[in-house]
C-alpha cells in the first residue's frame, strides 16, 4: 500500500475563500472539480467564462450567496446550482460558520 500523499493543487482567492483541485493534471480535459471553502465572510472573485462553459455546484455545508447575472440564489447544505459561466457569478458567505461547496467547471476554462 502506498501511503503517499501527492500535494493538492490549491487555489487562493483570499484568506477567507480557497478552492482545491480534486483532481490532477485538468489542462486539456473536459472538467475541472473543485471544492471550495468559504469562512464567514469569504467570497470568490467575480468570475466570468467564455460562451460554452457551464458549471454546476453542489453545497456540502453551511449556506452560500450565489449570484450569477442578475439573480441571486441561497444554497443550503445539499443545495444544487447548474448554470451557464458566461454570466458572471460570485459565491459568497455571510454566515457566522463556513460553508463548503463542490464545483465542476465544464470544459475546463483557465
Amino acid at each position: 500500500m502506498d501511503t503517499r500523499h501527492e500535494e493538492v493543487e490549491t487555489f487562493i482567492y483570499d484568506e477567507k475563500a480557497s478552492a482545491i483541485f480534486l483532481a490532477k493534471q485538468v489542462l486539456g480535459r473536459q472538467m475541472l472539480p473543485q471544492m471550495i471553502t468559504l469562512q464567514p465572510g469569504g467570497k470568490t472573485a467575480l468570475e466570468q467564462y467564455s460562451a460554452g462553459i457551464e458549471r454546476w455546484i453542489f453545497s456540502l455545508e453551511g449556506t452560500v450567496d450565489v449570484t450569477v447575472g442578475t439573480k441571486s440564489y441561497r444554497l443550503t447544505t445539499s443545495g444544487t446550482l447548474y448554470f451557464k459561466a458566461s454570466l458572471a457569478h460570485r459565491f459568497e458567505n455571510q454566515e457566522q460558520t463556513a460553508a463548503k461547496i463542490i464545483s465542476v467547471t465544464s470544459p475546463v476554462a483557465f
